[in-house]
């Protein structure tokens, strides 16, 4: 699915603490657990200062409580650090993919921007066809142009050319439809190639921003080149 990118270019940074304001299910459940907790240890008092001494409480089932809520205290303290470490890891992937940015990548999941020179972009052949044929199809759907291609993986070009005559500068689909004789085998996107803007972390899913307002995610790209 082709994705509009939704917010622009902005600056990132990072740091290995645990923010809550980053991530406030944990620092809901880390205050909720100290609540809790306080509120045990306020009722243990009172139950221990007001017992009959003729008939006093199970200390057994005190210890057995405390035990437990330390045991959530520890399970709340663990998936903080847990979230630390998977935020760590997300800034790590972010200034690796940062190296993407003014390069082009190939991916079948944005359409080819037209600009008046041919546009590259690649298949993936199938044995079992004898023949193949590009269809362009501007960004409303309607079909601009068919025409035979190579069944091959080798990179080709779309000129520009359609039914009408040259096509007008913008974005277009392009896909490749298989057959073998006159039986239609499949219809797959064609991979095209857009420069990367920008690589931006969207609530924890890395996003790669393409020029023209397009975002696909990294493992949408199948090739990166210069």
């Amino acid at each position: 699915m082709i994705t509009p990118a939704t917010t622009t270019n902005s600056a990132f940074s990072a740091t290995n603490a645990p923010d809550p304001t980053q991530n406030p299910a944990a620092g809901q459940a880390r205050a909720q657990a100290n609540a809790d907790f306080e509120n045990f240890l306020n009722l243990l008092t009172a139950q221990l200062r007001n017992q009959d001494p003729l008939s006093p409480l199970d200390s057994t089932q005190f210890v057995a409580q405390l035990a437990s809520f330390s045991t959530v205290e520890q399970l709340v303290k663990a998936n903080e650090r847990l979230d630390a470490l998977a935020g760590g890891a997300r800034t790590d992937k972010l200034l690796e993919l940062s190296g993407w940015i003014g390069k082009q990548v190939e991916t079948d999941e944005a359409p080819a921007a037209y600009a008046g020179a041919p546009v590259e972009y690649r298949i993936a052949p199938r044995a079992d066809a004898n023949r193949a044929e590009l269809v362009v199809r501007d960004m409303n759907g309607a079909q601009m142009d068919r025409v035979a291609i190579a069944n091959t993986g080798a990179i080709q070009s779309w000129d520009g050319a359609t039914t009408g005559g040259a096509a007008a500068a913008g974005d277009y689909v392009l896909s490749v439809e298989f057959f073998d004789g006159q039986h239609h085998l499949a219809t797959e996107r064609a991979s095209v190639f857009r420069t990367v803007a920008e690589i931006r972390d969207d609530n924890g899913a890395l996003i790669v921003g393409l020029d023209g307002g397009y975002a696909v995610a990294p493992d949408q790209v199948s090739a990166i080149r210069n």
